[in-house]
């Protein structure tokens, strides 16, 4: 073997040595990705959130119904989906895994965490920066710094309004009255009387006005500052003394249902706006003479 064929191979075989310490850097765990937790989701039944620069979020899970909601910053039904989605965090793979203890927390930004989220009062994860290579979160759990797939941290940074439920009205009760600007509907002994009478409606189509209610949901929800509004939407419930109350409000012919009492604003599709304020038109049935 010539001389320069043998110092070609001394370099080859330096610069693998040298990918190898760059790629493995010596020090840090090699060990496969691991979930973050064992711990059954069944068993969670509070969520607690806390994110530089915004409210403070809670959601708790009803032992009867199974549902959740959220107790703060409003006190309403929560969406299942998006709660439901915080709780894969409990299963997500760390990629790599450091003893706190031999770590500068302020190199990993947690001296003041951007975002924490806590399980059942006990299960702590404190969000850091990315590390610079990958774009990975830095997470702390218990004693260990882990690094996971940074997803998971702009879906916890989503506004409050996300994990508001989108539905207007609970679909488990029974509405027993719907005042809107125009008309009212009361029910008695199973058939709906209409204020202003006017003929030809049919119980078919206040039935409809109902259900559209019942079944509506909001394209999106934002934070409201009541104000006076000059028409209300009022929907009673069995057993109940007070109404839902929705003020109505048009901003470029887009309604909007606001909730004084919660601080939420529900926009609503366009296509729906109708069908929550007028009674549907009435279906003509054919006439068929007979033979």
């Amino acid at each position: 073997m010539s001389t320069r064929n043998l110092l070609n191979l001394v370099l080859l075989a330096i610069v693998g040595i040298l990918v190898l310490i760059v790629v493995y850097e010596p020090g840090k765990q090699q060990d496969e990705p691991v979930p973050l937790t064992t711990v059954d989701t069944k068993t969670i039944n509070k969520i607690h959130i806390s994110r530089t620069g915004q409210k403070d979020v809670t959601l708790v899970k009803s032992p009867d119904t199974g549902k959740w909601q959220m107790l703060a910053p409003f006190k309403t039904a929560a969406n299942r989906i998006k709660t439901e989605s915080l709780l894969t965090l409990l299963s997500q793979h760390s990629g790599a895994q450091y003893a706190m203890a031999d770590l500068d927390v302020k190199t990993y930004g947690l001296d003041l965490p951007r975002a924490t989220i806590i399980f059942n009062d006990e299960l702590k994860f404190e969000f850091g920066t990315t590390e610079p290579l990958n774009k990975q979160r830095y997470l702390r759990f218990n004693d260990t710094l882990h690094v996971i797939d940074d997803h998971f941290y702009y879906q916890l940074m989503s506004p409050v309004t996300v994990f508001v439920d989108h539905q207007l009205v609970p679909v488990e009760k029974a509405v027993t009255k719907l005042e809107l600007p125009d008309l009212s509907l009361s029910l008695n002994e199973g058939t709906w009387q209409l204020t202003p009478q006017q003929d030809g409606v049919s119980n078919d189509q206040a039935n409809e006005l109902v259900e559209n209610w019942k079944t509506a949901f909001a394209m999106h929800i934002s934070e409201y500052k009541p104000a006076p509004a000059s028409k209300q939407a009022k929907i009673y419930f069995l057993n109940e003394e007070k109404p839902l109350v929705f003020d109505i409000m048009f901003e470029n012919d887009t309604l909007f249902l606001g909730r004084s009492d919660l601080g939420l604003k529900y926009q609503i599709a366009p296509d729906n706006k109708n069908e929550l304020l007028k009674l549907p038109p009435k279906i003509e049935t054919p006439n068929i003479d007979k033979p």
